[in-house]
């Protein structure tokens, strides 16, 4: 592997934070991490179909088909001409096929990670949404961090509102005084930029209405005192 290829910053790996690493991104992770990436005398370019190990959150609950051993199995787009041929400390393989032993590594131990992935047709979506099993949340990716918590804010309003019929009014009380709802920030590197990831998070078992009608209660009569009555008749 050439010494002088693109790298991500150290810092990514120090922060703490969910990496998610596709392709190149794997394999320069692997390296840099402790493992070995080489190149391949067998390249990949176009269908593949790969295997998932290790029941690896990152695959739960994805595959296309299984096979006759009850392996779930993924349809993927393969294009590179280099592997890992050894896994960084504390990783584990979660994906292989027969030309690539090592397609998928993860070390879950560091953080966990949980997607869900949908299409909608004829939707187009003005952010990253993530649909958890407990709660939703929205992603903004912008600079500066005022900006990427706008984004996120603003995706996760919309979301609500298109989704789960929040009113415009019952949104503003939900994010300005509902202590559910919590914003999350990271940071990530985009060609060599580092950039800030915020996400908007809200519960679903938080999903009612936040302002229920209180009903006006009729005003009472006050009492008549009858001894002032009789006397004031009697004036």
């Amino acid at each position: 592997y050439e010494a002088e290829e693109w790298r991500a910053p150290q810092a990514v790996f120090e922060l703490g934070v969910p990496v998610l690493g596709i392709c190149y991104g794997m394999q320069t992770m692997a390296s840099q991490l402790g493992g070995k990436v080489e190149s391949s005398s067998k390249r990949e370019f176009g269908y593949a179909e790969i295997r998932a190990h290790g029941h690896s959150k990152l695959f739960e609950g994805i595959q296309d088909r299984g096979n006759a051993e009850g392996h779930g199995l993924l349809d993927v787009w393969m294009s590179h001409g280099d592997k890992v041929t050894q896994l960084p400390s504390g990783f584990k393989i979660i994906a292989s096929n027969p030309a690539t032993p090592i397609a998928g590594i993860a070390d879950e131990t560091r953080a966990t990670v949980q997607l869900s992935c949908k299409v909608i047709k004829n939707k187009r979506l003005p952010c990253v949404r993530i649909d958890k099993g407990d709660s939703i949340v929205a992603v903004g990716i912008n600079l500066p961090m005022e900006q990427a918590v706008y984004d996120a804010t603003r995706n996760l309003m919309q979301w609500l509102e298109e989704d789960y019929g929040v009113t415009p009014r019952d949104l503003y009380v939900r994010m300005s005084c509902d202590p559910a709802f919590r914003i999350r920030t990271y940071q990530m590197v985009r060609l060599g930029t580092l950039q800030h990831v915020v996400g908007a998070e809200y519960p679903k078992s938080r999903l009612f209405d936040a302002l229920k009608p209180v009903a006006k209660r009729a005003a009472k009569p006050l009492a008549k005192n009858k001894n002032i009555a009789a006397k004031r008749g009697k004036a």
